[in-house]
């Protein structure tokens, strides 16, 4: 059983043209413009579960648990719900019918099934909060202090449930020389804690509450190899692989617009059949030439961006833009590999993502000053250098397209190599290991997206994100 408590309480006050600090914060009132501000919060939350485990012969395994959790920011008549779980184990390398394969040293099946909360809201979502303003009625007037509402209530906010199968390998061979496992799993959540797109016309123009339902299916391998194992020579490799597929199956169920299929969210860039991070936007179709024809997009010039006519109807509007891609990786991949020289070792990591692809504005931002700025220094469109991939420089984006970019990438992650003194040498100073190394993090990235960063999706300054930082590392380990 688990129970926990959080409360927290703020208050601010500030003045200005204070005459004498003498006081310090205990003088404010001899100051102007006294403001005041104070904000406090609570949140409570219980858990209880129960766990059963059974072995028998040391090769039938079996787990129940069970669950239950409260927590105080749900509506009220949401605030618990119950999460079981299941998994079974058998160890088929015990089995006498495996006794017999030599290569093989151990091999167990997993099977589990489970549910799974999420709670990630704060204290009060569930509730209609409250904001302040002042207003001074005429010239000289006092100033009086308003409440206005800034958020719908929901009383029936609860739980985002995920409900998980999972089918896994666990393998030694030969002699320890491989090992790893095979995981393979499906996730189904329901009752998304999601932020909807409402009508204006409520006071409001979006609405925290339980919708939809994803879908997650993948596969991941861990797989531990010992290459060369000699005296003076080793060579070790640890491999990590993963795979997922996304899917929205359900929204709000409502069809608005009377097509007979359930609406997307087009605000938040939710649709139906497609993966969360979805880029929804026009079709890019080559640049503007001089001498083209632009019956079908009259405000567009040479240097400019062309568009699909998706819809068909000779203009380019709202209704052609599309499902282009999503930010979600394909697979991503990690490789370590070590090796050992009698008292030398050297280690390197690479990182792999393949798939993905994000907005990429610092090519061409498209507001004032970014306009007559070619910051990534790349090459545009101009008349005497007609491109057909990239406009001109001082495109203004009137459609706000995205200019889309592959988030793929290979980065050699991390490297260290060290030295270790021979036993003989240290054993003299009373010493039990000394070992002097070097190592670099992020030393390099290859990849095909213009800026700071692929991971984050980095490029500028308006980035939350700053340039990806390079490192090295020269230390001195000494145990006694």
């Amino acid at each position: 059983y688990g129970y926990e408590y959080s409360s927290a309480n703020k208050s601010k006050l500030s003045s200005n043209n204070i005459f004498n600090d003498a006081l310090g914060f205990n003088g404010l009132s001899i100051g102007e413009n006294h403001t005041v501000s104070t904000t406090a919060g609570k949140s409570a939350a219980v858990s209880s579960m129960a766990r059963v485990g059974y072995r028998f012969a040391d090769k039938y395994m079996i787990n129940l648990t069970v669950r239950r959790d409260g927590y105080s920011a749900f509506g009220s008549d949401r605030k618990y719900g119950t999460f079981p779980s299941i998994g079974l184990g058998w160890a088929l390398s015990q089995e006498q019918f495996m006794k017999n394969i030599s290569w093989l040293d151990f091999l167990k099946l997993r099977l589990s099934w489970g549910k799974n909360g999420n709670r990630g809201i704060s204290s009060y979502e569930s509730l209609s909060t409250m904001d302040l303003a002042r207003y001074v009625f005429g010239d000289g007037g006092n100033t009086s202090v308003g409440l206005y509402p800034t958020s719908m209530a929901n009383p029936l906010l609860g739980w985002e449930t995920s409900q998980s199968y999972n089918l896994g390998l666990d393998f030694t061979l030969f002699n320890s020389r491989l090992s790893g496992n095979i995981d393979l799993y499906s996730t189904k959540t329901t009752d998304l804690l999601l932020e909807v797109s409402i009508p204006s016309m409520t006071g409001y123009d979006k609405y925290l509450t339980n919708i939809g339902e994803t879908q997650n299916r993948g596969i991941e391998v861990t797989l531990n190899s010992e290459n060369i194992n000699t005296k003076d020579f080793s060579w070790s490799t640890s491999l990590n692989f993963s795979a997922n597929a996304n899917k929205i199956l359900h929204l709000s169920g409502e069809d608005l617009d009377g097509d007979g299929k359930e609406d997307d969210d087009i605000g938040k860039s939710r649709f139906i059949g497609y993966s969360m991070g979805s880029n929804y936007n026009y079709v890019f179709d080559g640049i503007w030439q001089e001498g083209d024809d632009f019956s079908i997009d009259k405000s567009a010039k040479p240097g400019d961006i062309k568009f699909k006519d998706i819809s068909g109807n000779g203009s380019i509007g709202p209704e052609d833009r599309m499902v282009l891609h999503n930010n979600r990786p394909k697979f991503t991949m990690s490789m370590n590999n070590m090796f050992r020289y009698r008292d030398f070792t050297l280690s390197f990591l690479l990182d792999l993502r393949c798939g993905g692809y994000a907005a990429n504005n610092w090519i061409n931002p498209g507001t004032e000053y970014y306009n007559r700025c070619n910051q990534l220094d790349l090459p545009y469109w101009t008349p005497e250098n007609p491109l057909n991939d990239r406009p001109s420089v001082g495109y203004s984006n009137p459609r706000g397209y995205g200019f889309y970019e592959k988030l793929t990438y290979l980065r050699l992650q991390d490297v260290s190599l060290a030295y270790s003194l021979p036993k003989s040498l240290i054993q003299k100073l009373t010493l039990n290991n000394v070992k002097v190394y070097v190592s670099g993090k992020n030393l390099a990235t290859w990849t095909g997206w213009h800026g700071w960063d692929p991971e984050h999706a980095s490029g500028g300054r308006a980035s939350q994100n700053g340039p990806l930082i390079k490192s090295w590392v020269l230390g001195l380990q000494i145990s006694l």
